[in-house]
């Protein structure tokens, strides 16, 4: 039960941080949406490869809590999928395709760079 809690205030905070994201990109930067999707899921991608090499978060509640809740909230694989669609269906194919490489690229360089600074902070 504790673990399904996490997970709902998790994915709660991790919802308002995107909605939050998404507001600030349009209002302040006035750039299109699919930055803001961008720069969660970099930003998720980076967290997961904390959460991930940080022992104390390997347990079961934190770990719900943070990696399935909050960065499932947080981060937008669907949004991204049909942003992506939008652009290429409006023959906009340069910007589909760097979004989509923005993207994975990004993404998993933030993940192996969360590793990175979890050692730091998991090395005695």
């Amino acid at each position: 039960m504790q673990q399904v809690l996490a997970v709902a205030v998790g994915g709660a905070l991790g919802c308002l941080c995107r909605y939050g994201a998404n507001v600030a990109c349009v209002r302040w930067f006035e750039a299109p949406v699919f930055y803001s999707t961008l720069a969660v899921n970099v930003v998720g991608a980076f967290l997961v490869g904390i959460i991930a090499g940080l022992p104390f978060m390997q347990h079961p509640v934190l770990a719900a809590g943070a990696a399935v809740g909050f960065l499932g909230g947080l981060t937008t694989f669907s949004t991204f999928s049909i942003e992506t669609m939008r652009l290429w269906e409006t023959q906009t194919f340069v910007a589909a395709a760097l979004n989509i490489t923005a993207n994975v690229v990004l993404s998993l360089l933030a993940v192996k760079l969360g590793l990175t600074t979890a050692q730091l902070f998991a090395t005695p």
